[in-house]
């Protein structure tokens, strides 16, 4: 049969309606544990406890996400660093922090500096 891929974004109200479509056969997400918990266990800490005893989660699908980590953005000692280098390498760092909220497995967490 035909697969098909699609994304969105969703509010609160509208995330397990999409989740939880009988046509909805994998998920993948990016974000948080808290998230994730969400989508497999239930809307609440009370919810995923009760459902997490049972050992089968809410969604029956395949499942996969990235739940970020703490790869470091490494910032080269040495060399005469002219300002307009500074600020680009400080956008950098800030525009790769943002992106997804910084849950990308491959999201820099760690400024790396000689002291």
């Amino acid at each position: 049969s035909a697969g098909f891929a699609a994304g969105a974004v969703a509010s609160d109200e509208e995330a397990p309606a999409l989740v939880h479509h009988p046509l909805v056969t994998h998920l993948h997400m990016t974000g948080g544990v808290h998230t994730a918990d969400r989508i497999l266990w239930g809307p609440t800490p009370e919810a995923q406890k009760k459902q997490k005893a049972t050992g089968v989660p809410l969604f029956r699908g395949g499942f996969s996400a990235e739940l970020g980590c703490n790869a470091p953005f490494i910032v080269s000692p040495g060399g005469n660093w002219t300002e307009k280098q500074v600020k680009a390498v400080a956008h950098a760092m800030a525009q790769n922090f943002i992106e997804s909220n910084g849950c990308n497995c491959n999201n820099p967490k760690v400024l790396v500096v000689s002291s």
